[in-house]
């Protein structure tokens, strides 16, 4: 790895962390990252700290809870079901095509309590 590549993993990292504090502001970290790149003479690592950040982004969008409903209603019935289940994600996503039930994803693990799931292993067996 270059030291291009770590100076701008190191300074992504550095941009995740301050971001996650209470009360920072994306704008004025922007301002001074750039003024504090200028300064060093690294204004030229910019386009590969964004790249660093859009790959963190992706991955922790792959990696984040998703709690998946069948119904709008259900979405209360689900959270609670999840729970007893000992899975816990922030918020409840409509998915349609469940037909009744719901399914989570938590940590690469899916936990399906679905009817799709049941009508799909049924008609597996069947089929056999």
């Amino acid at each position: 790895m270059s030291t291009t590549q770590q100076l701008s993993r190191q300074y992504a990292a550095a941009l995740m962390r301050l971001g996650a504090l209470p009360g920072a502001n994306e704008a004025t970290l922007t301002k001074r990252l750039i003024t504090h790149l200028r300064a060093k003479g690294r204004l030229g690592l910019l386009p590969s700290i964004v790249r660093a950040l859009k790959k963190h982004a992706a991955q922790t969008a792959h990696t984040r809870p998703l709690l998946e409903t069948a119904r709008v209603e259900d979405r209360q019935e689900t959270m609670r079901a999840a729970a007893q289940a000992g899975l816990s994600t922030p918020d409840v996503v409509v998915n349609e095509t469940l037909i009744r039930g719901w399914r989570a994803q938590v940590a690469g693990v899916l936990v399906d309590r679905s009817a799709k799931r049941a009508l799909t292993e049924l008609y597996q067996n069947l089929t056999r």
